[in-house]
Order: structure tokens, then C-alpha cells, then sequence
């Protein structure tokens, strides 16, 4: 009697196995077909990237000194488009005198696309939020944001987006040589 109870168990659950797996063969084949189509992320080297040296400094109506350090991306075509994912270091200052109290600061940077012939393709401002807690007078901030790009063949530039007094500023401390304010 138990060899015959068992034998009907085995049957059915070979039929079972059987039924998967002629349905699970064909979903195999089109995840591993999938995985050689548009939607597959593949990671390219990016475009020229860099910071603007002259607007890579900002300093505010607080006397907040804000540092654009280093700027890293990393590039990947997606469904036929090409995406930067930039991560933004940004590295702010104050003047210890001041430092007693909380601050949020809000720069505002600019990503610039320039085309293989210079021509600006895309601007976009983009607006960080740092905060200095009390006792803090230096802030690493990190910023990440994603721009598409048309083409490999373009440039992309980062800095702030300086008024004519942060600018006239700047102007006046590198003609002075001081580093911090």
C-alpha cells in the first residue's frame, strides 16, 4: 500500500514539474532576451566635464565662503539617451566669530551643455541647501543631481550663478591672494 500511495505523489508532481517548466523556459528566454535590448544600462565614459574656475567660488551676504571642489560623473546610456549622474562636492566656510548660532545657506550653481562647437545646448540652475550647526564653521556638502545629454560630443560645465557683486568680489580676492574671507 505505501509504495502505491507514494508512486501517484511522484507522478503528479513530475507532471508538475513538466508544466513549470514549459512555462518556465519561455519566461527564462525573454528575461535573458531582455537583457540585450534598449532598456539595459550601460555604463559609457563621459564628455568633458569641469568646473568653471572663476565661478567656482561664491561668498554671501552672510559672509559665507562656498567652494565648488570637485565634481564627478558618471555616465550610462539608457533607452537609447545618454545620462550623466554628477555628484557636486561643495566645501562652505564662516567665520568662526559667527559660528554661535545655526545657519542654512541656499547657493545656487548652474550646469552648462555646450555643443563640440561651443554653442550653449542647456542651462539649468540648481539650488543647494547647507547647514551650519552651532559651533561649525566648515561644511563638506555633497549635491547629486542627473542631466541627459544629446550627444557624447558636448562639454558640461559647472559653477555658481554669481551676481556683478559676487563677482566684483571674487575679482578683488584674487588680486589680493587671500584664500579664505
Amino acid at each position: 500500500m505505501a509504495v502505491s500511495k507514494q508512486k501517484p505523489l511522484l507522478f503528479v508532481m513530475e507532471v508538475m514539474w513538466r508544466v513549470n517548466l514549459r512555462f518556465l523556459v519561455p519566461f527564462l528566454a525573454s528575461i535573458l532576451v531582455g537583457c540585450g535590448s534598449s532598456t539595459n544600462h550601460q555604463e559609457v565614459p563621459c564628455p568633458h566635464t569641469a568646473i568653471v574656475g572663476e565661478l567656482s567660488k561664491r561668498v554671501d551676504a552672510s559672509g559665507v565662503r562656498t567652494d565648488i571642489d570637485s565634481v564627478r560623473p558618471v555616465c550610462q546610456w539608457v533607452d537609447h539617451r545618454l545620462y550623466m549622474d554628477m555628484r557636486l562636492r561643495m566645501t562652505s566656510f564662516r567665520e568662526t566669530s559667527k559660528h554661535n548660532t545655526s545657519l542654512t545657506i541656499a547657493p545656487v550653481y548652474v550646469v552648462a551643455i555646450l555643443n563640440e562647437k561651443g554653442n550653449l545646448l542647456s542651462r539649468t540652475l540648481h539650488q543647494a541647501e547647507i547647514t551650519f550647526e552651532p559651533e561649525e564653521d566648515t561644511v563638506v556638502s555633497f549635491q547629486q543631481l542627473q542631466v541627459m545629454l544629446a550627444s557624447e560630443d558636448c562639454s558640461v560645465y559647472v559653477g555658481f550663478d554669481l551676481d556683478e557683486k559676487q563677482l566684483r568680489a571674487l575679482e578683488k580676492e584674487r588680486g589680493s591672494g587671500c584664500a579664505r574671507p
